[in-house]
This record gives C-alpha cells, structure tokens and sequence, in this order.
C-alpha cells in the first residue's frame, strides 16, 4: 500500500454509477495520471479523492482512513483546469493566498511565494495581475498557488487542456519537472496519453466509470489489458489470429491471439523478411507513411524519405517490436 491508497471507491448521481469500484495506489514522491476518454468519470473521481463529492469506499493516505474528514482537513490541493485565479490580487497576492488564510508570518509567506514564483519560472512576476498573463503564465501561477501550503497531495484536475497543443507540450514539460523539484506526490487526470506519458510515473487507464488498468506507465505502454486499452493508449490496429500470427513469426516470436500494432511498427529494410505491397503513400517532414498490403491485410508502415515508394510496388518489411503489444485476448466489438 502506497501513499495514497483508494478501495472500492464508487460514485453514483440519481442511481447512476459515475465511478465504479475504483482501487489506486500511489507511492510518496511519484506522479499518477489518471487517463480516460471525456466522461469516463476521471474528473469525478480526482473530486471524490479530494472529498469534495459524496463516494462510497476507502480513501487512506499512509494507513490512515481519511474517507469521513471533509476536504479542508485531508491535507490536499486540488488544482482545476482554468486555474481559478483571483483576479483582483497580484500574483504574488494569489499564490500567498493559502498561507495567509492560515495566518502564516509575512516574512515567511513573502519567502515562500519567490521561491515557488522562482520554481515555476515566473521569478519577477509577483506584482502583475492575473489578466496580463498569457494562458500558460496562469496555470504556473495557479500551480505555485497550490504547491504553497505544502500539500500531502497536489490533485490536478485536467490542468493543461485549456491551452493550445503547442504550449501544453511544453507546459507538460515544465509540469513533470516542477513536480519532480518539489517532491509532490500528485494525481493528475487528463484525455491526452501524450500529456500523461510527459508528466507522469504511474498511469491508470479509466472507461465507462471503471479503472481497467494500473501500473508504472512503461509496463501499462508495454502490456495494454486489452484491445480497447491498446487504441486508447495510440496503437493504430489490433490484429487478431493469422494476421498476427504473420507479424509474430516475422519478428520470430510464437504465436498470439491479438496484437497491438502502433503506425510505425513496420519498417521498410532491405533485409526485412515480411513482403507486403505498397497501396498508398504519404509524405511527411520526417518520414514516409505507407500502406501496404500483406497477407495479414492492410497495414501502416514507414520508410526512410530517401527510399523511393510508389502504389504497387512490392517492399520487404521489418517489424519492431518495441512499437507493438501482445494482448491477452482477441479484439470483440
């Protein structure tokens, strides 16, 4: 049992299961992206961990049970996707603001609100209001806000999804080292696996109120539970049968019953012992997405730009298997 541990955790709106059944572990220090679909009920239950929604089962953080306490004593910070700043208080004002609420020194919360402006890169920043910042200076000013009372767990609910994609890769970046500085333990919900992958240590994959899969996020990446997991997670196809077979004999594996394919598992080489012919082409900055068709149907593939490929030309194809999954079971529609 880590840090934090979560048994059963249910969730129900007028009879309707929102959450269901839900177990987490998270050891002290590390980072758990919670990582599901829009309403899967990730958001629910980030709210019901923070006690801010009624929920049956257990939440306990170091052995102790704290299901019945409400939000302001679990010792947590939940921080939302639009930050919630005030927008009448400088910067410095809003990220001070739970230390003063809790009548901390002024010294001490002067102190504190530089180191955590320093920590998220907005050193120099303090005197500014909210409304003069750009959409990423505000999520690190609502960040350093929850990271100033020192909080046993920093919740974040979707932090970076109200930013274009651009500035959100680069925040997610920032994000996982600000955490990692800081030494919080956190739980972050989020629908983008890139995101997840950028910030986290921990993943748990979460559909239709339920977590279908736990665990550090290489081994979730590595050994989707299932087809459905596996398309979520970005593989591009799921292979069943025969046609798996097929890529599992070219990489000189045994046979399987399903396996997860990503769009670039399959190289052209010239030494690749799998022939498929080419059905299309596309040409992008980096390299050259094929499909081609062999006789385990039609696959994606890439080539190097210099590689000439055309619609009918035959290719010999190599097969990487850090870019593809073996499953337990079949796909089932």
């Amino acid at each position: 049992m880590g840090a934090l541990a979560v048994r059963d955790l249910s969730v129900c709106y007028d009879a309707v299961p929102a959450v269901s059944g839900a177990d987490l572990d998270l050891e002290a220090g590390r980072v758990l992206a919670v990582l599901g679909p829009s309403g899967c009920g990730k958001s629910t239950l980030l709210r019901a961990v923070a006690g801010l929604e009624p929920a049956q089962g257990r939440v306990t953080w170091e052995g102790a049970d704290v299901s019945s306490m409400p939000a302001h004593r679990r010792g947590f910070a939940l921080m939302f996707q639009d930050g919630q700043l005030f927008p009448q208080l400088s910067v410095a004002r809003n990220v001070g603001y739970p230390l003063r609420i809790r009548r901390t020194p002024r010294v001490e919360v002067a102190g504190r609100v530089a180191g955590l402006l320093d920590l998220v890169g907005l050193a120099g920043f303090g005197e500014r209001l909210p409304s003069t910042l750009s959409g990423g200076e505000r999520q690190r000013v609502a960040l350093a806000r929850a990271l100033a009372a020192s909080p046993r767990l920093l919740l974040l609910d979707e932090p970076l999804s109200a930013l274009d994609a651009g500035l959100r890769q680069r925040l997610a970046e920032d994000l996982r080292r600000i955490l990692v500085e800081a030494g919080t333990t956190a739980v972050m919900v989020t629908h983008d696996h890139e995101e997840a992958f950028a910030v986290a240590d921990d993943l748990a994959v979460m559909r239709a109120g339920r977590i279908v899969q736990a665990g550090p996020i290489a081994d979730v990446w590595r050994r989707p539970a299932d087809p459905e997991t596996a398309l979520f997670l970005g593989y591009a196809r799921v292979l069943e049968g025969p046609a798996a077979a097929e890529l599992l004999a070219a990489a000189g594996l045994p046979a399987a019953p399903a396996l997860a394919v990503r769009r670039s598992a399959l190289t052209v080489a010239d030494d690749g012992p799998l022939h498929g012919e080419v059905t299309d082409v596309r040409t992008t900055p980096g390299q050259l997405r094929l499909v081609v068709r062999t006789g385990a149907g039609e696959l994606d593939a890439v080539a190097a730009l210099d590689r000439r490929a055309a619609p009918g030309d035959v290719v010999r194809l190599r097969v990487d298997l850090t870019r593809t999954a073996v499953l337990p079971s079949p796909h089932r529609s």
